[in-house]
C-alpha cells in the first residue's frame, strides 16, 4: 500500500483472539485497540486484584 506521493502511510493493528482490526491513514499517525469482552467468571477474577475500595464500588452495583 502507498499514501500519496511524499506523504508517510502510517497504521496501526490490534488483535484479541480472532478478531483484528486494522487502520491506515496518510500524513499522520493513526491508532486503534479491539479487545475480548470478558466472560462472566473473568470478572470475579479481574476484582481480586482490585483496592478494596474498588471491591466494594463493585459488589455495590446491581447484577447485570
Amino acid at each position: 500500500m502507498a499514501g500519496p506521493p511524499g506523504e508517510e502511510l502510517h497504521f496501526s493493528l490490534s488483535h484479541s483472539g480472532g478478531p483484528a482490526l486494522l487502520a491506515f491513514a496518510a500524513a499522520r499517525p493513526v491508532g486503534v485497540d479491539i479487545e475480548r469482552v470478558p466472560g462472566g467468571r473473568d470478572g470475579p477474577d479481574a476484582a481480586a486484584s482490585l483496592h478494596t475500595l474498588e471491591q466494594a464500588e463493585l459488589a455495590a452495583l446491581p447484577p447485570v
